[in-house]
């Protein structure tokens, strides 16, 4: 979530708090670079989740205060020491990150607490289970819907975090409303990409949705819609 209002560093982190969110801590290239080149679109110098208030010169994201994975400093940046201790994707870099000082007033980028971000979107791994048609209904409570993987990345991208989490996850997909034309659920409109494990989808009219599946190492497999399985939810960063 992109917000045009100028604020402080630290007024930044509470107005994302108060949307159940934090300031975007890019975990990896593809998330940094989305997050660089869609300020460009919107315009502005945006602060992110990222300082080394704490200590100088180690630079840590603000949640759980662990080293950053992924570095897009500006070349010649980080170069203000003790005076600039928080990170903005700077305008003039082309979005590339610079150090602040934080008590200037900038746009920011805020991402929901409990979700990981990946690309243009944020995802919640849940750990309760819910039948299939359940668990889209916790989602849009969270004004998101369940997981639909555009393409590779983002298929692959959930399949590895579901490993991670642990358990087998609804996504939004099924083939509901005609067999073996498997849709999105938002839009109704064919998969753009196909992950089923080998031998998948096997069951026909008695399994309808699609599940990262666990024993398949997350590839998809179909099951039956009214079993209780964990879920991925889904919503644009945007």
């Amino acid at each position: 979530m992109f917000i045009v209002v100028n604020n402080y560093w630290h007024t930044s982190k509470t107005v994302c708090g108060g949307f159940n969110s934090k300031l975007a801590e890019p975990m990896n290239t593809n998330t940094s670079h989305f997050l660089i080149s869609h300020s460009q679109i919107m315009g502005g110098i945006f602060w992110i989740g990222i300082s080394d208030i704490i200590q100088e010169g180690k630079w840590i994201y603000s949640t759980g205060q662990i080293p950053i994975k992924v570095n897009n400093f500006q070349p010649g940046e980080p170069n203000a020491g003790t005076a600039a201790n928080c990170v903005a994707l700077w305008a003039a870099y082309y979005g590339y990150w610079a150090d602040e000082n934080c008590l200037a007033r900038y746009r920011f980028i805020c991402c929901k607490n409990g979700w990981t971000q990946f690309g243009n979107k944020c995802y919640f791994f849940s750990h309760q289970v819910e039948p299939w048609s359940e668990a889209m209904s916790v989602c849009r409570v969270f004004d998101s819907k369940l997981a639909e993987p555009m393409t590779s990345d983002e298929s692959n991208y959930i399949i590895s975090q579901s490993q991670k989490v642990g358990g087998s996850f609804w996504i939004g997909i099924s083939d509901i409303i005609d067999e073996d034309r498997w849709i999105y659920s938002t839009g109704q409109e064919p998969i753009k990409v196909n992950n089923f494990q080998p031998g998948e989808p096997n069951s026909h009219t008695s399994a309808n949705c699609v599940v990262l599946y666990g024993p398949f190492r997350g590839k998809w497999a179909d099951d039956n819609c009214i079993t209780l399985h964990q879920f991925v939810c889904e919503t644009n960063n945007e």
